[in-house]
């Protein structure tokens, strides 16, 4: 597990548009609670609209 206190505004936003890698769950924390506010991407999340491209 990796833990940030905050990653800015392209931590998130921008992970996997750059690299195609799944995104992890965003976890927010406060007040002796977590809570998760984004679920963690799959592959499939990640390549669901991408199309094949023709030769």
């Amino acid at each position: 597990m990796a833990v940030t206190p905050a990653v800015g505004a392209d931590g998130y936003a921008a992970a996997n548009d750059y690299n195609g890698q799944p995104r992890s769950a965003a976890v927010k924390v406060g007040a002796g609670e977590a809570r998760v506010i984004t679920e963690c991407e799959t592959r499939d999340d990640v390549t669901r609209l991408q199309r094949p491209l023709r030769a």
